[in-house]
């Protein structure tokens, strides 16, 4: 007996999904031209382009090549500014022994 009605049941429910079907659609249809909709557009549209201009300042920031470059770069300078400044001190050294000389002269030489 239940065998009997199964075909018409499935009809049935067939015809459920489908009107569910139409009714979301047209639902949904009128939807998209509500004023939520046309707002949510708006959000989506300026986040989009929020994301995109916080995309374009990533890609101008530096790589960890690029610091890592800079901080062999910053080292290699500071070598050499360190080998400047221990040539200048012995030479503060030399000129400040030969100061000390001549003032050592010029003392005995002139009381």
């Amino acid at each position: 007996m239940l065998q009997e009605w199964i075909p018409t049941l499935a009809l049935l429910a067939s015809i459920v999904i489908a009107g569910t079907g139409v009714y979301v659609a047209r639902r949904a249809g009128r939807w998209r031209d509500s004023d939520a909709a046309k707002e949510l557009h708006n959000r989506v549209t300026d986040t989009e382009r929020r994301l995109d201009a916080h995309e374009l300042q990533l890609k101008n920031l530096p790589t960890k090549e690029d610091i890592a470059k800079l901080r062999g770069d910053t080292q290699a300078a500071l070598g050499e500014i360190k080998a400047e400044v221990r040539g200048m001190e012995k030479l503060v050294e030399r000129t400040e022994g030969a100061a000390m000389r001549l003032e050592g002269y010029m003392m005995e030489r002139h009381p």
